[in-house]
């Protein structure tokens, strides 16, 4: 075989900020590896093992940036031109909000995720989105994740073993409406998980699950979905806000090897 021709590709900002990269698929290609600058001569590779043809950057929110994706096989690579996905006035920039940590009603907005030290997790005031930025980022003493295990009445530990950003994490959670309007009872909301998956992702899942109140969370599981590929990956479920004035989610990774896990804390 020859090395891969280099992909087509192009970038899209959604609209709370997320770039929405994809490519044309090509023959002879095992995988696709992704690149980022902030200036455009300095890359740092994001993802790889890649086995789908798009991707999704929420950590370029408030930014513009270039993308390079890289088509690999035994023999090479193919790389494509750069694309540029620039930030302009009216994406939405990072959360910039003062959150209040018991769920009352804050200024609106997006809003940053602050550890609460009652609940043991990050939190948020109400808004549009909650994002918690780097407070997940890790597992146990695997990577600069505090607070860890950042689970609700510590009742879920961390695996222990393996390497940051080799083996799996679950790095951070965005909830936001669907509406653009504050979340409350009955918005329809999309949460989102930055994951890292191993390998090719094939024995890795998210699970998300959901409860009404955070102080007696009676967890309902929203969603399981595969990785799509090693690396970082973006995986998102949605689902309606029942009834509650503070209200929890929770998001793992667990490894399958044939075996479905069980419950809000299976790993």
């Amino acid at each position: 075989y020859d090395p891969p021709e280099s992909p087509a590709a192009s970038a899209e900002r959604g609209g709370n900020g997320d770039v929405n990269l994809s490519w044309n698929s090509g023959s002879n290609v095992r995988g696709y590896s992704v690149d980022r600058s902030f200036d455009g001569s300095t890359y740092t590779r994001i993802a790889e093992h890649l086995i789908v043809t798009s991707f999704l950057d929420s950590d370029a929110r408030g930014k513009s940036a270039f993308y390079r994706i890289i088509a690999v096989n035994g023999e090479g690579e193919g790389v494509s031109d750069s694309v540029y996905s620039k930030f302009m006035t009216g994406d939405t920039a990072p959360p910039t909000h003062a959150p209040t940590p018991d769920g009352t009603p804050g200024n609106g907005g997006p809003q940053t995720a602050t550890y609460n030290e009652k609940l043991g997790v990050p939190s948020c005031a109400i808004g549009i989105s909650c994002d918690t930025l780097e407070l997940l980022d890790g597992r146990h003493k695997l990577g600069p994740e505090p607070n860890q295990p950042n689970t609700l009445d510590d009742n879920c530990s961390d695996g222990t073993s393996g390497n940051y950003h080799s083996d799996e994490s679950l790095d951070a959670i965005f909830i936001s409406s669907d509406s653009g309007e504050d979340m409350t009872e009955g918005s329809i909301v999309t949460v989102k998980a930055d994951a890292w998956c191993w390998d090719n992702g094939s024995k890795d899942f998210i699970y998300f699950f959901h409860a009404s109140d955070a102080t007696d969370p009676d967890w309902n599981l929203t969603g399981r979905i595969q990785c799509t590929g090693g690396g970082k990956q973006t995986l998102s479920v949605s689902y309606e806000l029942p009834k509650g004035t503070l209200q929890a989610v929770r998001a793992s990774i667990r490894y399958e090897n044939g075996n479905v896990a069980q419950g809000a804390c299976g790993s």
